[in-house]
């Protein structure tokens, strides 16, 4: 675990602020399976033995869509040759239109984790209680998010990434992060 732990906090510090490049968006993607590959329930959580992801966006927001579906390919083009904890990944787009949709469009994709797109910013509060209802791990580019309620925060610091983690909502979302991953984050209790 200890060499997953560096793994992981090289690729964070490759990313860098701005508009994403190609390189930057698949570096995001990897960051993302790695992160979900750290939830010790993952595999109760994945009903079909698959882990996907739910990148969702700003309904009519050209940019979060743009975003959205990079990071969708790249996650897409990594499930082909990586495994997360033994288990195929891949990604599927949700356009935001509400709690309850949200809520629908997971269950129906099978979606373990949810990742929130830039350029969509939701009620936070509305948004985690959606996914403690449906036990989604949720991952989110801004630190806010992660204080105001959602689980982890991939968040870019200038030329620095780092990873921001709410135990609290981990748990109520279902999630069981193992410590090495705590240790190299900055924990909101």
């Amino acid at each position: 675990m200890r060499r997953a732990a560096l793994v992981l906090a090289l690729a964070l510090a490759l990313l860098l602020p701005g508009t994403p490049t190609r390189a930057q968006t698949n570096t995001e993607a990897a960051l993302v399976l790695r992160v979900l590959s750290y939830d010790r329930n993952l595999r109760q959580r994945s009903p079909g033995r698959e882990v996907i992801v739910m990148a969702v966006h700003a309904a009519g927001n050209s940019r979060s869509e743009r975003e959205c579906g990079a990071l969708v390919a790249a996650i897409n083009q990594l499930g082909r040759s990586i495994s997360v904890s033994g288990m195929r990944a891949r990604a599927v787009t949700h356009a935001w239109s509400g709690a309850d949709a949200l809520k629908r469009a997971a269950r129906a994709a099978r979606a373990t984790g949810i990742y929130l797109c830039p350029g969509f910013e939701p009620d936070v509060d509305v948004l985690a209680q959606a996914t403690r209802d449906a036990s989604l791990l949720s991952i989110s580019p801004r630190e806010s998010d992660v204080r105001g309620g959602l689980t982890v925060g991939i968040v870019r610091d200038g030329r620095r990434v780092r990873l921001v983690i709410n135990v609290r909502a981990a748990q109520a979302e279902g999630a069981r992060l193992d410590a090495a991953l705590l240790r190299i984050a900055t924990v909101v209790r």
